[in-house]
């Protein structure tokens, strides 16, 4: 039903994007250029459409985290393996952080956010996730002058599955990133960690 209401929106804002005055002839101005969020998605809508879509939308970048220590140690076994599993589970990968080739990774995501026009970073507050988003969009973070960088515990991947999926308290984070607004993530030790740890 969402998607036919959308479908029949679409068309009506076509249809009235094309109508004109009866009886009066009016000379068509440039448009003025514009990105449109959807890309190829929209390039058959009349343009003064896609500027509609283009002022009334706002267009999301899925990152994922960069390789964790605890992704470089399962993946020398087969996924899903008793090995694969029991490395997943090392209580030395709690709230694991970036590996080397981790690291490698934010900084080719930092050279193509570079080419992103983009005003509000959210992140989990796993350590991992704050140092790609840290890392991959260096100029993000208001004590840096940048666009906000905000922690949320809502998209987290996981919730206390592994050792490596259970995060640091709160005040330990603050000051490790600084640069992260952490308003919205609960005070003191994380609610979901596994009880195969006890994080800082």
């Amino acid at each position: 039903m969402r998607v036919l209401c959308q479908c029949l929106l679409l068309s009506i804002l076509a249809s009235l994007s094309l109508q004109q005055p009866s009886g009066e002839a009016t000379e068509a101005e440039p448009s003025p250029p514009h990105h449109c969020p959807g890309g190829d998605a929209c390039s058959s809508f009349p343009t003064p459409l896609k500027t509609l879509i283009a002022s009334r939308t706002k267009t999301l970048h899925f990152v994922r985290h960069a390789e964790g220590y605890h992704n470089e140690a399962a993946h020398k076994f087969e996924r899903g393996s008793p090995d694969y599993i029991h490395a997943l589970k090392d209580p030395s990968h709690f709230d694991a952080r970036l590996s080397a080739v981790g690291r490698q990774q934010c900084e080719e995501l930092s050279e193509e956010a570079r080419g992103l026009d983009y005003d509000l970073v959210i992140v989990s507050p796993l350590t991992r996730t704050l140092e790609t988003a840290t890392l991959g969009f260096p100029s993000a973070g208001a004590s840096k002058g940048g666009v906000p960088m905000i922690a949320h515990e809502s998209i987290r991947e996981r919730f206390g599955r592994n050792p490596c999926d259970s995060r640091h308290a709160k005040e330990h984070l603050e000051t490790e990133f600084p640069h992260v607004d952490f308003g919205l993530v609960h005070e003191g030790q994380d609610e979901h960690y596994c009880d195969m740890v006890r994080g800082e």
